[in-house]
């Protein structure tokens, strides 16, 4: 059985959070642009990726990064439920 969004999400938030510690400052976490705002800098951000990736058993395609939904934990916890 699949998890629900609202699981996953906090999955996804418990992971970032192992990255970094600014979150607790940001208002609705789930929706902010996690690439564009000062949250990852590239090497936590594949960090980020590849702890998602075990966590959850799946990979990203290259196209998947390409996606707007890629910039935030809800958008990331969309994709996730997809594969």
């Amino acid at each position: 059985m699949k998890k629900n969004i609202n699981e996953i999400e906090k999955q996804l938030y418990s992971l970032l959070k192992k990255h970094v510690e600014i979150i607790n400052d940001i208002d609705n976490i789930f929706e902010y642009n996690i690439l564009h705002g000062e949250v990852l800098d590239s090497f936590q951000f594949l960090n980020f990726i590849l702890e998602i990736e075990q966590s959850f058993e799946i990979k990203f395609s290259n196209d998947d990064f390409q996606l707007s939904e890629f910039q935030t934990i809800s958008g990331i916890a969309k994709l996730i439920r997809k594969k």
